[in-house]
């Protein structure tokens, strides 16, 4: 089985909050390859963190070391979506149906263009409920690690 990872969760991977717990747990439990990422995600995750900083949430330090980590793991631990012109047009399809933010139409794209080259890909992790609305709207099983076990 393959799970699908908005970077809303994906961040819990990295920086302690509601939900870290679940999704370490998930992590730790499956095959190499077998969390979907859009790579969307690379971006996302990159500027998340930096607000953190400039937030003075996490220490820049510490910033440094979460991106260092997070970039060794982008090419071994994850699989990657391209986000590819198929992808961005479905997206636009998804703003006209949903009406998501753009990145999150551009994340629920990258997981139904990955869901349909590979079933396995049949479960969206994210922590953004407007997005699990909709996923959950388009017959999708969508979990939120901060609503407890994604296993």
């Amino acid at each position: 089985m393959k799970y699908f990872v908005d970077t809303s969760a994906l961040a819990k991977l990295y920086v302690e909050e509601r939900g870290t717990p679940d999704m370490i747990e998930l992590a730790s439990s499956v095959a190499p390859l077998a969390l979907v990422v859009s790579s969307l995600a690379r971006i996302e995750f990159r500027s998340l963190v930096r607000r953190r900083e400039r937030s003075g949430s996490i220490r820049r330090a510490q910033a440094a070391d979460v991106l260092e980590q997070f970039d060794q793991h982008w090419a071994t631990v994850f699989l990657v979506q391209p986000t590819s012109d198929f992808v961005q047009a479905r997206a636009l399809d998804i703003i006209d149906r949903h009406g998501l933010r753009t990145c999150d139409s551009i994340q629920l794209a990258a997981f139904e263009v990955a869901r349909e080259s590979d079933p396995d890909c049949s479960t969206f992790i994210c922590a953004d409920h407007a997005l699990l609305k909709a996923v959950s709207a388009d017959g999708v099983l969508g979990l939120n690690p901060e609503m407890g076990p994604v296993l």
